[in-house]
């Protein structure tokens, strides 16, 4: 849910400009950047409160930037699709349809992004090891 806001911060940054060659090119550059932005602020959230094992402030900066990152591409891929390749009028069903897949699928790959940068960076971040007596 917290991640949402990219998705539609996405939609509005791509509408916003029309559709003119210029308006379009500014308008995914705003909706890239929007959808990151938002997505980085939940997901510093999202990591900062849910883990069981606490993230240092650096494992949360790489994590946050590699999944806000990927969302932020999902969001303006969906919001492309929402505005270019869909025709509600003539084909509700089918393109409505496709919407709600599709938003699914957005749903399962941000996930995906996540739990995929969660664990990366706490890979890569060395540990120490405590020793029991």
């Amino acid at each position: 849910m917290f991640v949402l806001g990219s998705l539609i911060s996405a939609y509005i940054g791509s509408t916003v400009l029309g559709h003119s060659t210029a308006g379009v090119i500014v308008g995914l550059v705003i909706a890239l950047a929007t959808g990151f932005a938002e997505a980085a602020t939940a997901i510093v959230l999202i990591y900062r409160i849910f883990p069981t094992t606490p993230m240092t402030w650096p494992e949360i900066r790489r994590a946050t930037a590699v999944a806000s990152g990927g969302i932020a591409i999902l969001s303006v891929a969906y919001a492309l699709f929402l505005n270019s390749g869909t025709n509600f009028q003539d084909h509700y069903v089918t393109s409505g349809l496709a919407g709600v897949v599709l938003l699914g699928v957005w749903l399962f790959l941000a996930n995906v992004f996540l739990l995929v940068a969660f664990k990366a960076a706490q890979t890569t971040t060395p540990r120490k090891r405590s020793r029991s007596a």
